[in-house]
Parts: C-alpha cells; sequence; structure tokens
C-alpha cells in the first residue's frame, strides 16, 4: 500500500493528466494484489474516482449519458457512469467482510487520518473502510439516478434505538439509491459494535445515523423523533463524551428553530436560541476537555455576539430631533456620536477603502455624544426600534453608533 502511494506521488510530479492516469494505475495493482490489501486499493481507487467527478462537475452537467461507455477515458464518462463505478468500488472494498472486521489497523498510518482518535472510533480495517464508503453514500450530491421508485427516507424506524434500528428492513425497488446504501451501511456499522465493552465506535456512528435521517429523511414529526433519539443517547449514556455531543446536536437543533423567529409572522421560536445557550453551557461545565465542549464554546460566543445596525434620513430638519431605525441583537445600551464631516473630507475618507472609514472616523472629535437604551428582550434575537435621536444645528453629519462606551468598534 505504502509503494503504491508512493508511485502515485511520484506519477503527479512527472505527469500531466496524473489524476486519470493514477485512476487505472490501480487497476493493475488490484488485479495482482489480494485482500485485506486489495480492499484498501478500491477504496483508494473509488476516492480518486470521486474526487475526479469534484474537480471536474462543471464538464458533466450537460453531458448525457450514452448508451454503452466503454472507454477507459474518464474525461469522455457521464456522471451517472463515474458514480456508478465508484458506487462500485466502495461496495467492494467492504467485501471480505470477516476478514476486514478482524484486521487491525496496526501498521496502517500511512492511510490513516490525522486528528481523530482513529484506533479508537475505527478499531478494524473494516470501520476504516466502511466509513470512506459511508461519507460516499450520504452526499447527496452523488445521488444522481432518478428511478420511477426513488428511495425515500420515510420511515420512522431510521430514529428507532440501536437495538431496533438493526433489525429493521427498509424495502425499496430503488436498490441503487445512495441513501439505501448509506443506510444498510450504517446498521452494518452500527450491528458490529452493539457489543462492545467500549461504546465510543457505536455512539459516533449512531450519532452519524441520527444527524443523516433528520437531514434528509421526510416525516412530519421528524423535529420530535431527531430530539427524542439524542435525549435517549444523553440518558443512557450520560459519563460519555457522546452524550456531550448530543446535547451539543439538540442545541444546534434549538439553534435552527430560533432563527425562525418573527415578531409577527412567528412568535413561537422566539426563546430556542436562549434554550440552545443553556444547553451549551451544561456542556461546557459537564464535559470540560472534550470537542463537544470545543464546539459549544465556540457557538456560545458566536450566540452572544452583540450586533447593531442604524438607518436614518439622509435629510432631517436642522435643530430638532428626528428618528433613527436601530436593528440590534445582545445589546442594552447604544452609544452614540455624531461628528461632522464635509463632502470633500466624506469623498477622501472613501478613497481610503471601506476598511479605512471607522478608524478615521472615531478619531474626528464629537459635536454631541449621547446614548440611548434599547429593550432588553434577553432572548438573544435580533430586534428593531425606532430611537430619538438628538436635535443637530444646520450641517453634514455622521453619527456613529456602537454597544461599546468608547465607540471605538
Amino acid at each position: 500500500i505504502k509503494a503504491a502511494m508512493y508511485q502515485m506521488k511520484y506519477r503527479n510530479m512527472v505527469e500531466e493528466d496524473n489524476s486519470e492516469n493514477n485512476v487505472f494505475f490501480l487497476d493493475t495493482l488490484i488485479a495482482k494484489t489480494k485482500a485485506p490489501a486489495k480492499n484498501i486499493l478500491q477504496s483508494m481507487q473509488a476516492e480518486l474516482f470521486n474526487s475526479y467527478k469534484q474537480n471536474n462537475r462543471w464538464k458533466f452537467y450537460d453531458r448525457s449519458p450514452l448508451t454503452q461507455e466503454t472507454s477507459n477515458d474518464i474525461s469522455t464518462w457521464s456522471l451517472e457512469k463515474l458514480v456508478r463505478t465508484t458506487s462500485a468500488l466502495y461496495k467492494a472494498s467492504l467485501q471480505n467482510e470477516t476478514l476486514l472486521k478482524t484486521t487491525k489497523l496496526d501498521g496502517l498510518d500511512a492511510i490513516l487520518q490525522k486528528g481523530k482518535n482513529t484506533r479508537q472510533l475505527r478499531p478494524t480495517l473494516y470501520d476504516f473502510l466502511a466509513h470512506r464508503a459511508l461519507a460516499f453514500f450520504m452526499d447527496g450530491e452523488n445521488d444522481v439516478i432518478n428511478p420511477a421508485y426513488k428511495f425515500i427516507m420515510n420511515d420512522e424506524r431510521i430514529f428507532a434505538p440501536v437495538k431496533e434500528v438493526v433489525k429493521a428492513g427498509f424495502p425499496t425497488a430503488d436498490t441503487s439509491s445512495q441513501y439505501y446504501n448509506a443506510l444498510l451501511l450504517l446498521q452494518n456499522i452500527l450491528k458490529f459494535h452493539l457489543n462492545d465493552a467500549n461504546k465510543d465506535a457505536l455512539l459516533d456512528a449512531d450519532l452519524i445515523r441520527l444527524q443523516f435521517a433528520n437531514q434528509h429523511g421526510i416525516f412530519a414529526n421528524k423535529e420530535t423523533l431527531y430530539e427524542n433519539a439524542l435525549l435517549a443517547i444523553e440518558k443512557n449514556y450520560n459519563s460519555s463524551s457522546y452524550a456531550g455531543m448530543a446535547k451539543y446536536f439538540r442545541a444546534l437543533e434549538y439553534q435552527r428553530r430560533g432563527q425562525q423567529y418573527h415578531p409577527f409572522r412567528n412568535k413561537n421560536n422566539r426563546f430556542d436560541i436562549v434554550k440552545a445557550k443553556e444547553l451549551l453551557e451544561e456542556i461546557v461545565k459537564q464535559y470540560p476537555a472534550t470537542d463537544a465542549a470545543a464546539n459549544s464554546k465556540n457557538l456560545l460566543h458566536e450566540l452572544q455576539l452583540p450586533s447593531l445596525t442604524l438607518q436614518t434620513e439622509k435629510v432631517n430638519l436642522p435643530d430638532e430631533p428626528f428618528r433613527s431605525l436601530v436593528k440590534y441583537k445582545n445589546a442594552a445600551t447604544l452609544y452614540l456620536r455624531a461628528v461632522q464631516v464635509n463632502r470633500s473630507e466624506m469623498k477622501e475618507l472613501e478613497m481610503k477603502g471601506y476598511d479605512a472609514i471607522w478608524p478615521a472616523l472615531v478619531k474626528i472629535k464629537a459635536i454631541k455624544e449621547w446614548k440611548v437604551g434599547l429593550p432588553d428582550t434577553k432572548d438573544l434575537q435580533e430586534h428593531s426600534t425606532e430611537i430619538k435621536m438628538e436635535a443637530l444645528p444646520l450641517g453634514s453629519y455622521i453619527i456613529l453608533g456602537s454597544v461599546n462606551p468608547s465607540v471605538s468598534e
């Protein structure tokens, strides 16, 4: 395997059209190799085909499939043939399943994905190859064939507990469906790790299953099914970091619902982002030094960031108060400053570029400074309100607004 990788790297350096040549260079090696090395090479070849598709997708979309496509020149292939070939190779890479499931990953560092606890989450060669294939089958962009009876994920058992979902049958006439093959593969992975003493590999695959079902399933009650499945993981594996990750996915779901809030059209989801924040804070406290905690800290920062937009009429009466529309989030006080500029000064600032305008404006001595209290909604949502602006004498002004008292940010 290492020799094949070095040869392909060398061919990349010295040959034109190397990506196409490397794809078929592996044919020779696969024909001469036995399992389990053969399975690895088949997975590598599938990945090369898929990479070629991704890098050249613009060439395929206006190309119709031919009745017979026998050429080895993949630059002439249709998208359908390329996807079918890739799919077949990933399936072939999982043959000799018993052997793969008893083959450890020792000595295969050259092909392992760095940065993830591969030994624990992908303890066998089967796990490693199955998850590579799974990533391909779950990618909706690869579902390019539209049969008369297309597989639809609308069976609620997709969200069932692991012991039930591994036994469930999902019959369909569309057996070539990418999503159908992803579902079968997920069942196999889950079944393989069902009785593991260490549940990390099982829970990792189970969370992939639930996200996949939530993203692509078609159910009237999908939100409830998804949340209940995540809650079950939190309850049954409370001491595992994967319970924290399940809670993080629930927080993401509350964030998504909260983003649907509208003060007039949809008031039901107003405080869902607050619920997400509370879950994230629990994760940071309960599961420190985990991926779930790191993700939660990042999302907490995002949810609590203040934002501010001011909109004012360009012309207002001198020496009279006027109104401005304020859109704000996570801010209780608006700090305002009026600076006087003439047209030539403004044009000079604009010539310096957008990024230079604000730093230049905050250095100008203010004609007037004041602050306005904003309704503290405590819902982490964006709101709009009109505020009274202080009267200004005749002249041209720019109003600077900030949630920072120094009006420098």
